[in-house]
């Protein structure tokens, strides 16, 4: 048991005898241990460089998910074709989107205040 989490919930005006108090240090303790696998995997894929907190995305496509950030996403640059030309495009981002690394290692793009539409990328 979490040391303090009866008193914790009774300050927070919950009255611990109302609560599963094993399920929930158990739900804890999960979330506890999977930050602490963020952090030594952000200090793995960042060369040995640390970070001292973590967040989670809200993020529907990622709810619960260990995600690792790279870096802002300050612009994307990709050739495609379009109208029948084959182009290089470059979009910077005026609010700059996450990239992220996922639980099996795939990047991601979170967050931001960018739409995509017919034109392109906007935002």
């Amino acid at each position: 048991m979490i040391d303090g989490l009866p008193q914790a919930l009774a300050d927070a005006g919950i009255d611990p005898a109302e609560v599963d108090l094993e399920s929930l240090d158990h739900q804890i303790t999960a979330v506890l241990d999977a930050g602490a696998d963020a952090l030594d995997e952000y200090e793995d894929l960042h060369w040995g460089e640390t970070v001292d907190a973590i967040g989670y995305s809200d993020d529907p496509r990622y709810r619960g998910e260990k995600l690792v950030v790279l870096g802002s996403l300050e612009y994307v640059g990709y050739r495609t074709s379009k109208g029948g030309e084959e182009a290089v495009y470059h979009h910077d981002f005026g609010n700059p989107p996450w990239l992220v690394v996922t639980e099996d290692r795939r990047l991601a793009v979170i967050d931001g205040s960018y739409t995509v539409n017919r034109r392109g990328i906007v935002g």
